[in-house]
């Protein structure tokens, strides 16, 4: 995928059709730099101070012949649109015109240049006739004339459609586009992947672009409890002796992890996490029921008292906090990048002493457990078919499937332009045959829990409202802070929505 930047001014006339199925045409240049230079030749013809500079919009069948240049025409006679040698970046000589195509067989050196009726795939989306085999139909309209500008874009002013069809870099998001432009739809890089800093920045491809946001990483030894670690030096989250089940004594901190050494005699039976340390045994010090899985009260019960958002509910994994939500509604469901903020929002929302992010699916068992979590909601929700987000996403790169965003995310598959690929490194992955395939020729940069594919994963457009997604405790490159203090108490029962 292109990270290059959309210009802070769009260049106008300049016509970005890059729709999420042009960028997928057999052989489409992966930018929007399809121009020789900034500077196009124009006609000379019936040029007027208003559309100075501006490749011409006229006729799509232009007449050649007539001595003026039209439409998708490089030149006609002694009608060059102004261009020569020089400007074309080929020496001295004379240009010419040949079956209204600029022929630069006089110019000092010959290279392939916008005009020419030849198609350079490395900077062209089309030239003169040759449009690349593309068709309005193809771009996703009903019918129509598609025709190529004068500045080697393609020009679907003629093409027509019953729907609006969304036109990448006209600054408004439209149909699957997850920016456009200077828009981002209200997104930040903190929104995205939780506490991080730096500039969102939107692609040629209106996808989101990330390579600029920092993550701000856990790292034991600052004496701020990040991430996973349970306490950090001296701070110990206002945890004691007494409320992670041990005697009397002095709590202490030996690699971000509690040191009991000066704590006294444990209960039996206690493994020192406090609330969540015995499920109604005499270990359990009994704390604020909180949505992770565990009976925080130590009466037995797991997360009652409508502490979980609605339509979720929390389980633990080798220790580890998943939080899976389900929303049959549609008007609940959520599309890549809410889920992301959802996840990230849970420790503040929940009262999380943890941090979460859409899951990364490490191995096999981890993702049999998920996968079979999927059924057994699905199956109490009364729904057989839709799409789980995980945190498999190739945002930032096209075929590089990694875990999370920005500079610590991890490269666990490489895809391939025609669908499937390999895993990288030896990783795991459970990517269904074919997948990750961006189907349909579209942009699918997001991946998950695919019904389609018998629960396997599957790649989908990001702005898709899922069926669901589920969480997992980060291991700290999401970045989000934990509480620095125990988790408050909850707020009214009854179901949680997420903010």
């Amino acid at each position: 995928m292109d990270a290059s930047l959309v210009d802070p001014l769009l260049r106008p006339r300049q016509l970005w059709v890059l729709l999420a199925g042009a960028a997928a045409l057999p052989g489409c240049p992966p930018t929007d730099d399809y121009f020789l230079s900034q500077t196009q030749p124009t006609s000379t013809a019936g040029a007027s101070a208003g559309n100075a500079g501006q490749p011409p919009m006229g006729d799509p069948h232009p007449e050649c012949g007539n001595g003026v240049a039209e439409g998708a025409e490089g030149c006609d006679g002694a009608d060059l649109r102004g261009a020569s040698c020089e400007s074309l970046g080929q020496g001295t000589g004379q240009l010419t015109c040949v079956n209204c195509k600029l022929d630069n067989a006089g110019c000092e050196v010959r290279l392939p240049f916008c005009g020419d009726g030849i198609v350079d795939p490395e900077k062209e989306g089309c030239d003169g006739a040759d449009l690349r085999q593309a068709t309005c139909e193809l771009l996703g309209y009903e019918g129509g004339t598609l025709v190529c500008t004068a500045t080697c874009h393609l020009d679907t002013d003629g093409c027509t459609s019953a729907t609006p069809v969304a036109v990448c870099g006209n600054g408004s998001v439209e149909a699957d586009e997850l920016c456009d432009g200077l828009n981002l739809r209200s997104q930040t890089c903190q929104s995205l992947l939780g506490q991080a800093s730096g500039t969102l920045r939107c692609t040629t491809l209106c996808a989101l672009d990330a390579s600029d946001c920092t993550l701000h990483r856990a790292m034991c030894g600052n004496g701020i409890p990040e991430g996973a670690e349970s306490c950090d030096g001296a701070d110990l989250k206002g945890y004691t002796c007494e409320t992670v089940g041990f005697g009397p004594g002095k709590l202490s901190c030996t690699g971000c992890a509690f040191d009991t050494t000066g704590c006294g005699t444990a209960v039996s039976g206690c493994d020192g996490l406090g609330g969540s340390g015995g499920t109604g045994s005499a270990c359990c010090v009994p704390a604020a029921e909180i949505c992770d899985g565990r009976s925080n009260d130590c009466d037995a019960e797991v997360d009652e008292g409508g502490v979980c958002p609605d339509g979720c509910t929390a389980q633990l994994y080798e220790d580890r906090l998943y939080l899976l939500c389900i929303h049959p509604d549609a008007t609940a469901q959520r599309d890549y990048a809410d889920a992301s903020a959802d996840c990230a929002a849970a420790t503040t929302t929940l009262g999380l002493p943890i941090a979460l992010e859409l899951a990364h699916i490490e191995s096999a068992p981890e993702n049999a457990f998920v996968k079979g979590w999927i059924r057994e909601r699905i199956a109490e929700a009364g729904v057989t078919e839709g799409m789980v987000w995980n945190g498999a996403n190739d945002i930032a790169r096209e075929t590089r499937w990694v875990w999370g965003q920005g500079l610590n995310a991890v490269h666990f598959f490489q895809g391939t332009l025609f669908g499937g690929g390999d895993p990288v490194a030896g990783r795991f992955h459970d990517f269904a045959s074919g997948r990750p395939n961006s189907a349909n020729a579209t942009d699918e940069d997001c991946g998950g829990f695919d019904s389609e594919a018998d629960w396997r994963w599957n790649d989908r457009l990001c702005t898709r409202r899922a069926l669901g997604f589920v969480c997992e405790q980060s291991d700290g490159n999401s970045g989000m802070p934990p509480p620095t203090a125990p988790p408050p108490p909850p707020g009214p029962m009854g179901p949680r929505p997420w903010p």
